[in-house]
């Protein structure tokens, strides 16, 4: 999923990149999976899209994940 939310990013679509990357979120948090939330971290390092409201509930959520 955070593959093809990357390609949706540098396309300039970024609301459905970050709704890709939060599904990504919560199948990795639903199932413990390391693997899933990394590349869910590193699709946010590398995000450049513009700030949103999409971008802060997602940071939120991702926040929380890491605590």
């Amino acid at each position: 999923m955070t593959e093809v939310a990357t390609a949706q990013a540098m396309s300039g679509r970024y609301d459905e990149a970050l709704y890709l990357a939060s599904n990504a979120l919560t199948v990795g948090t639903t199932y413990g999976s390391e693997r899933v939330l990394h590349r869910v971290r590193t699709f946010r390092r590398a995000y450049g899209g513009p700030p949103s409201n999409a971008l802060r509930s997602f940071d939120e959520r991702l926040h929380t994940t890491l605590l």
